[in-house]
């Protein structure tokens, strides 16, 4: 069983994603990401556009969506050089 408008991996997603994408982004004051191993576009790829100010949270069990060299564009960066990215291992649910 699955709940309504669930989208299932390799379907499409609603053109309603597409269509605020952008401009949720130019309003985002937090950017929190969830349970994820951040592989599959287009959900990767957002984390390049969150504007430069714009903080973000990633809580997961590992690490995942860094911004190193062969990684992430526009990744997670953390250690020395972050200013803005977070995070919290541990379980989600």
């Amino acid at each position: 069983w699955c709940k309504p408008r669930v989208v299932m991996f390799g379907e499409a997603l609603p053109r309603r994603f597409f269509t605020l994408r952008d401009a949720d982004l130019e309003h985002c004051d937090l950017a929190i990401v969830l349970g994820t191993s951040l592989m599959v576009p287009p959900f990767c790829n957002m984390l390049a556009d969150v504007p430069l100010d714009v903080p973000r949270l990633l809580v997961n069990r590992n690490p995942v969506g860094l911004g190193t060299p062969g990684g992430l564009d526009g990744g997670f960066v953390l250690g020395d050089q972050n200013y803005r990215d977070a995070l919290h291992c541990g379980e989600v649910d």
